[in-house]
């Protein structure tokens, strides 16, 4: 996703969930996780280029799953 500065996109993930990011002037980021139209996880961090946010999660048996956003230059 490219998201200018004090912007919001949003993206769908799959059938069932989709991901909100704002990037703020300050140098943060907002991150929404949704699945079936409920929010399923809100996180707001710095992020710098070369940082990473990771947002990860279970998922039904054994399985698990994981997003990884980074700013670029």
């Amino acid at each position: 996703l490219t998201i200018g500065d004090s912007k919001t996109v949003t993206s769908k993930l799959s059938k069932n969930a989709s991901i909100k990011v704002t990037n703020q002037k300050n140098g943060k980021v907002s991150v929404s996780l949704f699945s079936g139209g409920k929010m399923l996880l809100q996180k707001t961090q710095a992020l710098r280029s070369g940082h990473y946010m990771v947002l990860a999660g279970k998922s039904t048996g054994d399985s698990a799953w994981f997003i990884v956003l980074s700013k670029s230059n």
